[in-house]
């Protein structure tokens, strides 16, 4: 309703807000012995000390920070806590993650000298107490210990006061001690549902505001769901499990545990395991014991209790009958109770009106089943108008006049793949040439190509990428391939290997015979195999670079404004290090969607054929070396050309600030710091300068998206009437809508009909357990160019309009996380190849 608000789950923290700091020095004694033991790479440089920090954090009370020491130079203020510190526990910290250093000769003199130093007694005299000031009286955080330490001064006003809610639940919260980050975490009381453990868990972290730089606690609640049921084969564990194991004063800590190599068994991570029996004086179980009665060591009051998150990688446990996400209510009682309980210290900021959002609507829409119901003629007219505009429409985007699609399967999938062809047929007005373009769509027998790959690992990727090779020839024309799948069954890891999954190899494989793919699962049961063929081929079509053509009446709108989202590119973790920019431009009106990258020939190629460009790139081990010329420099002059392209026509940049693009080495210009600091610059450190916009009619919008966590999440007003499951707490309201901010902006789209939106806002996981939640994500806007406030609505309606506007949303109420050409560049991503760290040469 229009008069209903939108509460944002976070806190303004009271301005001058003091705490006090436990401090350890380091001294210059152990300093120098610890950079003769292990002396950085570059003289003068830092101690490497950042796997110690994430040790202290997780195994010290209360650790917050860790501060970086340099060879030569007194440190009195070295690590810093909020409760008194161990020494005891400090120096078996620190022995531990000595010794547990692959490059350590632990038979030297230099690491027995450091050993014999680490006892309390060597810092007695380096320790004090000091109150510190962690905002400023405009509520900027005074300094980096800000965001770990008030983050931590939340959780220690929450953990082990039990917290009363509004439906009478009351929850007791143990702290979550782990070594990441300034993200504090939080776990209520242990929930059953059958046999699976289940929590709620809040976390807190400290962000800053765009403009102005003013500090927000944030909060956000989740579900966490825990493996109860005993394993039933021997497990292959690809990844390490982090465990949540319960020490002195209720403490959760992470122990992780996984496959070591050396003992060619599952085992205990050697250092945590070390850390947690000098924390207890006992030891763990074997991690086979624990495995086989998962259950019983999940219970309260077990000794010890042992919690294994459930993941998504974890094939080899049963899937917990309890569902995801936490509901709007449950976030909206917890806020509150937390609210009531941070009275002193933090504030919440307040409930939003909206503004309302744009829809883009495409000039030719498909005709529904009530046009068919009331006019067959009239809606056949217009369905075969709307397939003709999609194939000149696809004819413009891909610059060609021939598109084939290729549909790949074995006999059992005759009727999937059947469906696929009536879609495209259906989508593209026909097949054969109509229009002077000509569609031509062709079955393939998949043979073996789909089979099991041994594991996922790049020696059996390259067999896979071969055995494509020798079986395709190569496409010259945009070529498209739907592939039904055995499905995830035939995937499934089997004994000691880790799963053969091959999509993502076949994926580069076709690509690198020009060729883009989409997979279906026959056994999917989600979706019937219409629908899945349906969007199977719609997401195809986006592959191909098609984008709907905008009505001409778009409500005050200009689509006639190309879009550009800019994006750099980082390998995952674990992986050999590339990392590149590159941006997609999209211009509604023409078709055109390019993407510009300096790895690319020329420097810029159409969507579809950029695809099959960077795998073919990726799919060569030295590509994480050629991506070294691709770095802030090239970012730099990229941005230069985009400026002097733009000139006097309008263009809109969106850039998505999270991750590497804001960092020293990309554009720290675009961090919060960077923008308080003065004019928009461009540029990595040390080789920064003012963008000059002067004359320029480009706009420049950055993005911060929810699901990266820097931006709060949500909850809405309670209905009057009506409640949740029992009545004992009221419904809540849906609500979209852009949201003006002091100085940006801030935008959440419309709730998709899907029940676990719908059910989202009128149920409860403490009443529905088996229940998946899920809302979506705020989005928030910055205008960086020049411009007042009316530049920059314009600029945002426009960005979340372009949310809607693509082929693959096949119903009007569904929207991509972020705007078209943003989400397009996300995307380019599942045709680039991380190669190994161990599998390079």
């Amino acid at each position: 309703m229009s008069d209903s608000k939108l509460h944002l789950m976070s806190f303004a923290p009271v301005p001058d807000t003091k705490t006090t700091v436990h401090v350890v020095g380091l001294p210059d004694s152990l300093r120098d012995a610890l950079f003769t033991l292990m002396p950085p790479r570059k003289e003068g440089g830092y101690l490497n000390t950042k796997v110690l920090k994430d040790d202290l954090r997780c195994w010290l009370d209360r650790a917050v920070e860790l501060n970086p020491v340099r060879p030569n130079v007194h440190t009195d203020s070295w690590l810093i806590a909020l409760a008194p510190i161990d020494l005891a526990k400090l120096c078996n910290v620190i022995a531990v993650w000595i010794s547990s250093r692959k490059d350590i000769d632990t038979q030297s003199p230099a690491y027995c000298k450091v050993m014999g130093m680490l006892h309390p007694e060597t810092f007695e005299e380096a320790v004090h107490g000091e109150e510190t000031c962690l905002f400023s009286g405009d509520g900027r955080p005074t300094g980096r210990l800000t965001f770990p330490a008030f983050s931590a001064q939340v959780a220690d006003a929450i953990a082990d006061i039990p917290l009363e809610l509004a439906n009478g639940m009351v929850e007791n919260f143990s702290r979550v001690s782990r070594g990441n980050g300034n993200v504090y975490e939080l776990i209520s009381d242990i929930h059953w549902h059958k046999e699976d453990p289940w929590a709620f868990a809040l976390r807190f972290h400290v962000e800053t505001l765009p403009v102005g730089r003013k500090a927000r606690l944030n909060m956000d609640v989740a579900v966490r769901r825990f493996i109860g049921k005993p394993w039933q084969d021997d497990p292959f564990l690809k990844h390490d499990v982090n465990a949540y194991v319960r020490t002195e004063g209720g403490t959760l800590r992470v122990v992780p545990y996984g496959y070591d190599k050396q003992k060619r068994d599952l085992a205990w991570d050697p250092a945590a395991l070390a850390n947690y029996e000098f924390a207890r004086g006992t030891g763990l179980p074997a991690v086979r014991e624990y495995l086989e009665d998962m259950g019983r060591y999940a219970r309260d009051g077990s000794q010890p209790q042992i919690l294994s998150p459930y993941a998504m990688t974890a094939s080899w446990a049963s899937k917990p009958s309890v569902a995801s996400g936490a509901s709007v209510i449950d976030k909206a009682m917890f806020f509150e109770a937390v609210a009531a309980r941070l009275k002193d210290i933090a504030e919440p900021v307040g409930a939003l009106d909206s503004l309302q959002l744009t829809h883009l609507k495409a000039s030719i829409e498909e005709p529904r089943q009530a046009d068919w119901d009331k006019d067959p003629v009239g809606a056949r007219a217009r369905q075969e108008a709307w397939g003709r505009a999609n194939r000149a429409r696809l004819a413009r985007c891909t610059g060609r006049d021939r598109a084939v699609f290729q549909l790949i399967g074995n006999q059992d999938d005759a009727r999937l793949l059947g469906m696929a062809r009536a879609e495209i047929s259906r989508f593209l007005g026909g097949e054969g040439a109509v229009d002077g373009f000509e569609v031509k769509i062709d079955n393939i027998p998949a043979n073996d190509l789909l089979n099991r790959m041994e594991n996922t690992g790049d020696s059996q990727a390259k067999i896979r990428w071969r055995k494509v090779a020798a079986a395709l020839p190569e496409a010259t024309d945009p070529t498209a391939c739907i592939v039904v799948l055995p499905g995830a069954e035939s995937y499934k890891p089997k004994g000691k290997d880790d799963g053969g999954d091959p999509k993502r190899a076949l994926r580069i494989a076709f690509a690198k015979t020009g060729r883009l793919t989409q997979f279906i699962e026959p056994e999917d049961s989600k979706d019937g195999p219409e629908i899945r063929a349906r969007v199977a081929v719609r997401d195809l079509m986006r592959q191909l670079g098609f984008v709907p053509e905008p009505a001409r009446n778009s409500r005050g709108i200009d689509t006639s404004i190309p879009a550009i989202g800019l994006k750099v590119y980082n390998s995952g973790n674990g992986k050999a290090r590339a990392s590149f920019p590159y941006c997609v431009r999209q211009d509604m009106r023409s078709g055109a969607v390019t993407v510009y990258c300096p790895l690319l020939p020329d420097g810029s190629l159409p969507y579809w054929r950029a695809l099959i460009e960077f795998a073919r790139l990726s799919g060569s081990e030295g590509f994480p070396d050629s991506c070294k010329r691709a770095n802030g420099m090239a970012l730099k002059r990229m941005l230069h050309g985009i400026v002097r392209a733009t000139g006097d026509r309008p263009e809109l940049l969106l850039v998505n600030s999270y991750g590497r693009i804001r960092q020293r080495d990309w554009w720290p210009g675009i961090s919060d710091s960077g923008l308080e600091s003065g004019p928009l610059s461009y540029g990595p450190t040390g080789y920064e300068e003012p963008l000059d916009l002067a004359g320029s009619k480009l706009r420049i919008l950055r993005i911060r998206s929810g699901l990266n966590g820097e931006v709060p999440d949500w909850f809405t007003d309670e209905v009057a009437a009506g409640g949740a499951d029992d009545g004992t707490v009221p419904n809540r309201r849906d609500k979209q809508g852009l949201f003006k901010m002091d100085g940006y902006f801030l935008a959440l789209a419309p709730r998709p009909g899907d029940a676990q939106y719908k059910w989202s806002a009128r149920g409860s996981k403490y009443d529905s357990p088996t229940a998946a939640f899920c809302e979506k994500t705020i989005n928030e806007y910055c205008l960086l160019s020049p411009g007042g406030e009316a530049e920059a609505l314009a600029s945002v309606k426009y960005a979340e309009a372009l949310r809607g506007c693509m082929v693959q949303l096949y119903k009007n109420d569904m929207r991509v996380n972020l705007p078209a050409p943003l989400h397009l560049a996300e995307q380019v991503e599942e045709y680039i190849w991380d190669w190994e760290l161990t599998g390079r040469r």
